[in-house]
């Protein structure tokens, strides 16, 4: 996952309002002191939280996610990064507040693997800390994904982008054109992404020991705000 596809991530992603997008967030939580974000990827919502953080954890499975936010974000003391999955990650420190956005959670395709990684955030959390994270909807999905290929030319690359929803399961298949002078080299990725109901989403959270748990919305995506 993202192996490839790191390289040409942050151009793809320009469009999104990341400003706007934590300024939902932050209307609802104010986010400080210890801080772990899980699934940082290039760092484009890392750089809202390090102002504010006392310390900043930042966890990704993937190694060339890791190193493209190790290149945007200021190189400042309190910042860390690991290579992790969100089940695995193993700490003896508790944080405030703990972060995956941008459809971590989606990727998460598991009910078991889902229940065993927000136990461990929540064990992970001081008293009273808060794990906020969103999920992508299936209603968006539907009408925006479902069946429909993107085509997108850039001066150093051609992206096919194809989606497909089966059930709640929605496909994407990604073939990348690398432009090598006068030839491509082509890379071809598979995403699958879970697109979870609310009401299970709520009842998981409370099976993993969170409460008042609240649900605000950004874009075709759903942001729980859940507190231990």
């Amino acid at each position: 996952m993202y192996n490839k596809f790191s390289t040409i991530y942050e151009q793809e992603m320009l469009d999104f309002d990341y400003k706007s997008y934590m300024e939902t967030i932050l209307e609802k939580v104010e986010i400080s002191g210890d801080v772990v974000e899980f699934g940082c990827g290039s760092g484009n919502i890392s750089k809202y939280l390090i102002s504010s953080s006392k310390k900043l954890t930042l966890v990704d499975s993937s190694s060339e996610m890791l190193s493209l936010a190790r290149k945007k974000l200021p190189s400042i003391s309190g910042v860390e990064y690991i290579s992790s999955d969100i089940s695995e990650f193993n700490t003896n420190y508790k944080y405030d507040y703990a972060l995956s956005c941008i459809d971590v959670i989606n990727y998460i395709v598991d009910g078991d693997e889902l229940l065993k990684s927000l136990k461990n955030i929540y064990n992970l959390l001081k008293g009273g800390g808060s794990y906020i994270f969103d999920a992508k909807s299936y209603e968006f999905s539907l009408e925006e994904l479902h069946n429909k290929t993107f085509f997108i030319e850039r001066e150093d690359y051609d992206l096919v982008w194809s989606n497909s929803l089966e059930e709640d399961l929605l496909y994407m298949d990604l073939n990348m054109y690398f432009k090598e002078d006068e030839l491509y080299e082509k890379e071809i990725e598979s995403h699958v992404l879970r697109l979870w109901d609310r009401k299970y989403l709520k009842e998981i959270l409370k099976k993993a020991g969170f409460k008042d748990i609240e649900i605000t919305s950004y874009y075709g995506r759903d942001i729980f705000i859940s507190t231990k």
